[in-house]
């Protein structure tokens, strides 16, 4: 389950948008128009349960039309309607990683987008070989602990070969996209291009009052 964050300063009343630290998006050549699934209703980053004290804050969206947000935990359902799936997203080259980050200069936050390999492709195939591979270690050495320990290693190494594998291919075969979609790393607002992850607990400063009082911290899951 996703952690939900939001940046608060220390000094003014500056609260930002709740959202993840990350999440996945389909790429697309024309923006869904219509339907009442979730990704023809908006473009909410993530579902939320919120644990700590938001204000009247909201789920931050996405505002490219050309990106289908992956929304936890509605994900399958989300990408059924673009009509991929994980396989078929993956060949295609149309998943990109969106990752939350806060900028140290001036405390803005911004996205760092990444055209990768969804993770869903190699949890679906580990998944699928770790139960194999353990229920066969674990008939064969007649131990549980041995089935359990060869399911949860070839669980690990499949993500791992087919991530990179994945991570690779895309970054080849879909050189000049990728290169489109992760364009400037660097601040909208002052154009630095020093930034850390939320998930950091850094003290930044505040984009309102400017003073370094700005926390990013979990306010609920996803």
């Amino acid at each position: 389950m996703p952690t939900i964050y939001q940046a608060r300063c220390g000094r003014c009343t500056y609260a930002s948008d709740v959202f993840p630290a990350e999440y996945g998006a389909v790429l697309v050549d024309v923006p869904p128009v219509g339907g009442s699934g979730p990704a023809m209703a908006g473009a909410v980053v993530a579902g939320a349960v919120l644990h700590g004290a938001a204000g009247e804050a909201r789920i931050a969206e996405q505002s490219d039309p050309r990106l289908v947000v992956l929304a936890h935990p509605a994900e399958e359902h989300i990408l059924a309607e673009t009509g991929f799936t994980w396989t078929g997203l993956a060949i295609a080259g149309r998943y990109v990683r969106v990752r939350q980050v806060v900028c140290r200069d001036c405390g803005t936050l911004f996205e760092v987008r990444r055209l990768t390999c969804p993770p869903a492709l190699g949890c679906q195939i580990g998944c699928v070989s770790g139960l194999v591979a353990g229920v066969a270690a674990g008939v064969w050495w007649r131990s549980f602990w041995l089935g359990f320990g060869t399911a949860y290693g070839t669980v690990l190494g499949c993500m791992a070969v087919v991530g990179a594998a994945g991570w690779a291919y895309t970054r080849v075969r879909f050189r000049r996209r990728a290169r489109e979609v992760g364009g400037l790393r660097s601040c909208p607002r002052c154009g630095s291009g020093r930034y850390a992850g939320v998930e950091s607990r850094l003290v930044f400063p505040c984009p309102q009052c400017s003073q370094r009082s700005l926390k990013v911290r979990s306010v609920g899951k996803s």
